[in-house]
């Protein structure tokens, strides 16, 4: 394939010569989609959306299967997606989906169709692209990041269960690694909020032995201190119920409802900081999700 390699030219310069190639006064001569392709590609870059589109739409229209059309069309949902246009953009990326499903460009394009749900916070559309990535394209490099954001639009789903399930199942699979960390922690939650503090302290205890040198060291201690806390509360309000033969006993039982009226505001600042952390902790996470560094390199030209 012939091309010009506009990487040697100003891009007004690329795209006046460009522009030149369609417009041969008097003769008619064939648009070749390659040439289509670099011109919206160039507008792109000089951030000229309108004239971007009007070239890669101009080659969707004519040349439907050419392979350009997958780029082109990845692009014209990018342009959409950064203009707010985000289900305008989700019909392009099904458009590769569907006319081109083994090219290079399908998984990602099937990854932000699941994204542009995950981001308006529907969970459940989302899961059911992120599956149809899985079975789809099991081995794709991506295949670890779309098992994780699946399991994770389950729990923001609220969906406990599944959530626990598509979790352990992430991490039984899936050799260490900072998801299956993130994966190990997003378990205590569930645990946490399904009222089994039992499990939630072994999942905590198991992030520090199995990753040691983990970012979250400060939460998990936190946490792990709320539920000693938690624990001991119950034994000491528990323990002030009833009468006991030792002497000693009871003078401790006297005195436990003090120990507990001195720890519970310890205790609820120590809950109010743990839960600022934890918010924090799920935005960087759905930023984690809706990451779409990875695919920058499909946005160049061909070659």
């Amino acid at each position: 394939m012939t091309g010009v390699q506009t990487c040697a030219l100003p891009i007004s310069k690329a795209i006046f010569y460009f522009r030149s190639s369609l417009e041969v006064k008097g003769e008619k001569v064939m648009i070749l989609p390659e040439v289509l392709y670099k011109l919206g590609f160039s507008y792109s870059q000089q951030s000229n959306t309108l004239e971007a589109l009007k070239a890669l739409e101009s080659l969707l229209q004519e040349f439907p299967r050419a392979v350009e059309s997958q780029k082109a069309s990845f692009l014209v949902a990018n342009i959409n997606y950064g203009l707010g246009n985000a289900y305008l953009a989700a019909d392009f990326y099904r458009r590769i989906t569907d006319f081109f499903p083994e090219g290079t460009i399908a998984p990602f394009a099937q990854y932000r169709l699941a994204v542009i749900h995950f981001k308006n916070q529907r969970y459940s559309e989302a899961s059911l692209e992120f599956n149809q990535f899985i079975i789809s394209y099991p081995r794709h490099e991506l295949i670890d990041k779309v098992r994780f954001s699946l399991a994770f639009s389950h729990y923001l789903a609220k969906e406990s269960k599944v959530a626990l399930a598509a979790f352990s199942d992430f991490i039984k699979n899936t050799p260490a690694n900072h998801l299956t960390l993130e994966a190990q922690y997003l378990l205590s939650l569930e645990a946490e909020n399904s009222g089994n503090l039992n499990q939630a302290l072994e999942y905590l205890k198991n992030i520090e032995e199995v990753y040691p040198q983990n970012p979250y060291k400060f939460e998990i201690k936190m946490s792990l201190a709320d539920f000693q806390i938690d624990n001991s509360l119950l034994i000491l309000s528990e323990f002030s119920k009833e009468e006991y033969h030792s002497e000693a006993a009871n003078v401790f039982r006297e005195n436990s409802q003090v120990i507990v009226d001195s720890l519970r505001p310890f205790s609820e600042m120590l809950k109010v900081t743990i839960d600022q952390l934890r918010k924090k902790h799920l935005k960087k996470l759905q930023m984690l999700v809706i990451d779409f560094s990875f695919d920058d390199k499909l946005l160049s030209e061909p070659e």
